[in-house]
Formats: structure tokens, C-alpha cells, sequence
């Protein structure tokens, strides 16, 4: 039996909040465009919306490997957890864009980290000098911050 065209719609539709920071995906050499070549595990550092559907949501990663860099800022993975059987370093010195209908299509899902791991990211894009993802991180952070409190409005004296 086929699911009705309605139901894929909103599969898409629902896409953008199941993808999230902190995500580990197996991403083919053809989706990943990474110069080394490769298929790789990507960790996903943003997820930026820019219209209304999953076609136009991207996720921000950065590509992981079983060989530790000195002076790279790095996520690193323990082994086991997410990956190869071996740490993973994901480096902060490249990261590319997928959409989310591409990366759920063409990748593997392979776990998340832990909400506390977030900050960890956040530091390690500030550290980088990924301008693409200063930049969003900054803008995450405005919208995030709550609004300045007001005082209450004082009572009218007549």
C-alpha cells in the first residue's frame, strides 16, 4: 500500500526538527564534496532555515577522521559511540551545507551527542576561523537571547 502524497508533504515538513546540532551522519563522497574525497562521518554544527519547506533548510557540518590534527580546533568522538570503532576528530578548519531532504535521502543516521556536547561545538566554532559559521552562531545567539525585562508600567496619579 502507498502512503498518500499528503503524507510525504508533511514527512517534509517535519524534517527541519528532526535534524539536529550534535547529529553524527554517514554522508557519501557525492553529497559530502569534501576535497579528500571519501565517504565521511559529518557532525552537523547548524541547521539554518531559509524558506519554508526541508528543501530549503540546510544543515551546516563538518567532517570527522580517525587522525588527530595539533593547532585544528576539534570535536572529538570517542570510539564506539558514533563512527568508525575508532575516535573520530571532527575538525573545524572546512564545512560545507547539505539540505535535509538530500541528507536523510543519501545519509546514515548515526547518533546524536549529548545535549551538554552543544557548548563544546559552539566553542569550537568561535575558535575556528569558519566565518559562514561565526556568523550564524551569532545570529542563534541573538535570537536566542531573551528580550530585555521592562520595568511594569507605573499606576497613573491623578
Amino acid at each position: 500500500m502507498k502512503p498518500p502524497p499528503r503524507a510525504f508533504d508533511q514527512l517534509r515538513a517535519a524534517l527541519p526538527g528532526l535534524v539536529q546540532v550534535g547529529d553524527v551522519w554517514w554522508l557519501p563522497q557525492h553529497v559530502v564534496r569534501f576535497p579528500g574525497g571519501n565517504d565521511r562521518y559529518c557532525l552537523i554544527v547548524g541547521i539554518q532555515q531559509t524558506g519554508d519547506d526541508a528543501h530549503t533548510a540546510r544543515a551546516h557540518y563538518v567532517v570527522g577522521s580517525t587522525r588527530p590534527d595539533r593547532g585544528v580546533t576539534t570535536v572529538k568522538v570517542a570510539a564506539g559511540t558514533y563512527g568508525p570503532g575508532r575516535d573520530t576528530y571532527f575538525k573545524f578548519f572546512w564545512s560545507s551545507w547539505v539540505d535535509l531532504v538530500t541528507l536523510t535521502r543519501e545519509g546514515g543516521w548515526k547518533g546524536r551527542l549529548t545535549p551538554d556536547r552543544i557548548a563544546e561545538i559552539d566553542k569550537a566554532i568561535r575558535a575556528s576561523r569558519l566565518k559562514v559559521l561565526k556568523r550564524m552562531l551569532g545570529d542563534w545567539a541573538r535570537r536566542s537571547r531573551p528580550a530585555p525585562r521592562q520595568a511594569p508600567p507605573r499606576p497613573h496619579r491623578t
